[in-house]
């Protein structure tokens, strides 16, 4: 299960500008980005089952940045006391929209279709 470093360093690069940014190595070493020096960084763990880390900025709380890596098959107990558990990425997600959106909602969008001359 692994995450797309170059994808996730992307979403951060908007707000980080060289002279005011630290470096951040995921406990495993599958993950590196840069992150703004003065953001909060917290962690949590549970021994190989679970690691979270999470990025806070300090002038607009509302937004966190959170990152997890989750052992496949291995149930996690979450701070609110719920049991979480997923067999791979297609879980995870799978799940993630079913808590955001309910039931099992479609994101396919529509294709061109073209007519071949003919």
């Amino acid at each position: 299960m692994g995450m797309k470093p170059t994808f996730l360093a992307a979403v951060l690069l908007f707000a980080v500008s060289a002279a005011s940014a630290k470096t951040y190595q995921s406990p495993d070493e599958s993950f590196k980005t840069t992150v703004p020096s003065g953001w909060i960084e917290t962690h949590d763990e549970d021994g190989s089952t679970y690691s979270e880390v999470n990025f806070r900025d300090p002038s607009y709380p509302q937004y966190n940045l959170s990152l997890r890596w989750y052992g496949r098959y291995k149930p996690h107990i979450t701070p609110d006391r719920m049991i979480e558990m997923y067999s791979g990425v297609d879980d995870f997600i799978k799940q993630l929209k079913a808590e955001l959106y309910g039931g099992s909602p479609s994101f396919v969008e529509p294709c061109a279709t073209s007519r071949s001359p003919g």
